[in-house]
């Protein structure tokens, strides 16, 4: 019995030694993306009035088709990436001589409720978002509120001045996806903001974010607990506020307890997915005001596959592992 207890100590031991040194690699991706972005929305960095081409509209075009048919086919998806959702089989992926010449952001975020900023702190459901196709979302920069000759004197007081300065940043979120072509690569990496709710961000050949109308606040997802001003329960309609990984990393760094937040397993809103959301604040060093979430979407691939590895049985939990 003593043998057997000190090598289950020991395998907790070397697996929890295993999973430490998995999360290493994501955690300074956290890092990084959240310092640049810090810098690009603060005023550390210089730049251009310019913009990314960007993926808009995918709501639009899908929250009118049955949930699950709307297939938006202008994600490319190349087999050299390896990306999870490839590999798994969940999107099918083909050949390109210049593949990352076609990555492009995806911006999503709701235009209902909003006040002339885009700013949108409360909700009028059940006159919105009683069904998909009563949810409305963002078309196009026409459609944003905002100064549109460069004029703003922030880069992320309204909806068209956050959308500007992020795309800035694709120059330090391409590579962070396309530099790992390990099954450790991330799954999806983005802001979300708290004065609207947009989310912001790249997925590879994930297509999910084209299902966000299709979300809904439920009882199982508490998002109704968490924000009932924006997320009544039955309301249609992705919020990321309203999400626990954005809400436990705000509240967490609000309270001066960490700038760091690693969400338990969760299912992602568009898919059937389990996996981790690893997230870091935007708060203005300037006004203290917090702006929003980095985060970084992973698959502990490795850690489950180290478990699975081993003959393992613990009678005292009851669980076995093959």
């Amino acid at each position: 019995l003593d043998l057997r207890s000190g090598f289950q100590n020991l395998l907790s031991s070397t697996l929890s030694s295993f999973a430490t040194r998995v999360m290493e690699k994501t955690l300074r991706e956290i890092h990084l993306f959240a310092r640049i972005a810090s810098w690009v929305f603060f005023g550390g960095i210089g730049l251009k009035d310019s913009l990314t081409s960007f993926l808009f509209g995918a709501n639009e075009e899908c929250k009118v088709l049955p949930s699950g048919a709307c297939t938006f086919g202008e994600v490319a998806c190349d087999c050299s990436w390896n990306d999870f959702y490839q590999r798994s089989g969940l999107q099918p992926c083909s050949v390109h001589p210049n593949s990352r010449a076609l990555q492009r952001l995806h911006v999503e975020g709701l235009r209902e409720d909003i006040d002339a900023t885009g700013d949108r702190f409360n909700t009028s459901f059940p006159n919105v978002a009683l069904t998909p196709n009563t949810t409305e979302w963002y078309n196009g920069i026409g459609d944003m509120p905002g100064p549109v000759n460069g004029t703003s004197i922030s880069r992320y007081r309204t909806t068209l001045d956050r959308v500007k300065t992020f795309s800035s940043l694709s120059s330090v979120i391409f590579p962070l996806y396309n530099y790992d072509q390990s099954i450790g690569k991330p799954l999806g990496i983005y802001i979300g903001f708290e004065q609207d709710g947009g989310f912001y961000g790249y997925a590879g050949c994930d297509v999910g974010f084209s299902a966000y109308a299709f979300w809904q606040s439920t009882e199982a997802n508490g998002a109704s607990a968490l924000r009932p001003e924006l997320c009544p329960l039955n309301k249609y309609g992705y919020d990321c506020r309203c999400r626990g990984w954005y809400d436990e990393g705000k509240q967490k760094a609000l309270a001066n307890e960490g700038f760091l937040h690693i969400s338990p397993p969760y299912v992602f809103a568009g898919t059937t997915i389990v996996a981790q959301s690893v997230t870091s604040p935007l708060i203005d060093p300037q006004s203290d005001e917090h702006i929003g979430q980095v985060l970084i979407d992973i698959m502990p691939n490795a850690i489950i596959k180290a478990l699975e590895s081993h003959d393992y049985y613990s009678s005292e939990l009851g669980t076995g592992l093959k």
